[in-house]
């Protein structure tokens, strides 16, 4: 199997460690690997021991609005995806399809005995000012770099 051109065994774990958005992408691909035709794609969910959250908004998150916010700005400069930005908020039809079809390939690994480990990071308090203000700057950064 190939991941980026690099060579992985077929018995070979992966661990993913995720930030934020990314780890929605990497829900959503174990989804689409589960199902490809491709053997070598369906490995990548096959090999999958354990994955590290790091901030991910699983069931949506208040922050789409000041992303909005970033993306009207990025827009006076170039044109900014909003769609992405749509998938955030909370209530999404697409992030429920994602967390639908992730919690469903745990369940069934459950029963297989081969399950994945979850690990979630997440912030429970805001730091007054300081911690808002870079929230909001990281999640400006994080839509300038998917453009």
């Amino acid at each position: 199997m190939f991941i980026n051109n690099v060579a992985v065994q077929e018995n070979q774990k992966i661990i993913f460690v995720v930030h934020s958005l990314g780890g929605l992408v990497t829900e959503n691909a174990l989804c689409l690997s589960r199902t490809s035709p491709d053997k070598h794609i369906q490995q990548v969910g096959h090999c999958t021991t354990a994955i590290a959250f790091l901030g991910t908004p699983h069931f949506g998150a208040d922050l789409a609005s000041w992303a909005k916010f970033g993306i009207n700005i990025t827009n006076i400069v170039k044109r900014a995806n909003t769609d992405i930005v749509s998938v955030l908020k909370p209530g999404s039809e697409m992030l429920a399809n994602i967390q639908n079809g992730f919690h469903s390939i745990l369940r069934s690994r459950m029963k297989e005995g081969t399950e994945i480990a979850i690990t979630c990071f997440f912030e429970e308090l805001m730091v007054p000012v300081v911690g808002e203000v870079l929230c909001h700057l990281s999640s400006l950064v994080l839509l300038l770099l998917t453009h």
